[in-house]
């Protein structure tokens, strides 16, 4: 009964994403951030879950630890959704600056924007510590596997180009640090998109791959890689967001202006 129950609600959750393009259009208007916000989340979380799910289901079956980088891009989705709960306070208090002016003392409005930036700060660093995951094991994992020339992929496979992945490699530290975070979440953020665009091109339909004379095989491959697509692009997005926030409190960049 509760796998049946989880299975239902896994079919019900699927069912709603046929509304996830009004979310995300609201979200682009500014209509209910917050909910907006929240329901993107539920649905994030949902494919952690699945990915969670997955990771248990082999290692009990068979023994050992299996993750591969989409399902670590949905962790950093995670991260993503965080920064966008973020910026909710930030633009309700830009609205409502001019109806609070003169309703606080100096000292009360220091004291109320310590406390919310304190806040966001620890929401912060949370979105950057799960976007750093993505980061991690693709700069880490599969260039040491690209190096090292083991590959379980076809020859000429998206998964093996290496260039995106030693950028990352190369600024995940100081993302991780939080030093120079604006300049780095942009490049990590062009990074992303170029690799979106020039790697994952699932529009392409003379990709070497798709010879296979399969079309199932075919169809699972040109999704697989428009999922890349996607996961990509969000997390530039996500990555945009947070130089456009800065860092927060927790970073080396705040260390570094308190000791000057």
């Amino acid at each position: 009964p509760f796998f049946e129950a989880i299975g239902s609600l896994s079919d019900l959750m699927d069912f709603a994403q046929l509304a996830l393009p009004a979310i995300v259009a609201s979200l682009i208007l500014g209509w209910n951030t917050t909910l907006c916000s929240a329901l993107v989340g539920i649905d994030v979380v949902k494919d952690v879950i699945a990915v969670g799910g997955r990771i248990v289901m082999v290692w009990m079956h068979a023994h050992f630890f299996y993750v591969n980088e989409l399902m670590i891009k949905k962790l950093s989705m995670l991260g993503c959704t965080l920064l966008m709960l973020a910026s909710v306070p930030e633009n309700r208090s830009k609205s409502r600056s001019k109806a609070m002016s003169g309703m606080l003392t100096p000292d009360g409005a220091m004291n109320a924007a310590g406390a919310v930036s304190t806040a966001k700060s620890a929401l912060l660093l949370a979105a950057r510590l799960l976007v750093a995951c993505l980061f991690m094991y693709v700069g880490v994992q599969e260039v040491a596997r690209i190096l090292a020339g083991r590959t379980p992929y076809m020859k000429g496979d998206a998964h093996d180009t290496l260039w995106p992945k030693v950028v990352e490699l190369v600024l995940v530290l100081p993302f991780i640090l939080g030093y120079r975070t604006r300049a780095v979440c942009q490049v990590l953020a062009a990074t992303l998109l170029l690799e979106s665009v020039l790697v994952w091109t699932f529009w392409r339909s003379d990709v070497s791959l798709l010879r296979v004379h399969n079309i199932a095989q075919e169809l699972r491959v040109l999704s697989h890689m428009r999922e890349h697509f996607c996961t990509n692009a969000a997390v530039a997005g996500g990555l945009l967001l947070l130089q456009e926030h800065g860092g927060g409190k927790y970073t080396l960049d705040e260390y570094m202006k308190k000791q000057d």
